[in-house]
């Protein structure tokens, strides 16, 4: 990785693939970087993999991702959602924002006023670490790639599933 010629102080939002790529990459580069992770772990929507063991891969990536970024000399906060003035406070040239959301459908009922997930309701990542929270039977509305897995992932845990899809195939858009 060529180093900059004029390193910045850099902020990274975000402690998912993407943020935790960009702030390694920043810091190869010679930048002073700071990476923001609004919840306690880093990870993103990748830490399903500590879950679903058929997803090993992932988690291998993942953790070699958060290996490699406690060597590049980020500094790392976590539990931290910086606002617009902490940026600003921070003193920082650039700014990277990273995230990727959930796909929550538009079903009537499902959201609250403001356009968050009801509380009787999770969404299939959500799922992860709370599986006690869960009846014994389940349903999951969607039957794509991330629903199969999550049902399989159920299953194996000893919950009775029923997926709802309106696709002809299950997992439709799997590789």
């Amino acid at each position: 990785v060529e180093k900059s010629a004029e390193p910045k102080k850099v902020a990274v939002i975000g402690g998912g693939p993407a943020g935790m790529r960009a702030a390694i990459y920043a810091a190869q580069r010679g930048h002073d970087v700071t990476l923001y992770e609004k919840s306690g772990q880093l990870g993103g929507q990748l830490f399903h993999s500590d879950y679903f063991p058929f997803k090993w891969p992932i988690q291998n990536f993942k953790n070699w991702l958060i290996r490699e970024l406690g060597k590049s000399g980020v500094k790392v906060v976590m539990n931290t959602a910086p606002t617009r003035q902490m940026i600003q406070a921070g003193g920082y040239d650039a700014l990277a924002a990273t995230g990727a959301k959930v796909n929550i459908p538009n079903i009537p009922g499902l959201k609250d006023e403001s356009g968050k997930l009801k509380p009787q309701y999770m969404s299939c990542l959500d799922t992860c670490g709370r599986e006690p929270e869960l009846g014994k039977h389940v349903v999951i509305v969607g039957g794509s790639e991330v629903g199969i897995e999550t049902a399989m992932y159920l299953c194996g845990l000893g919950h009775d599933v029923t997926v709802l899809t309106r696709q002809k195939k299950l997992a439709h858009n799997a590789s």
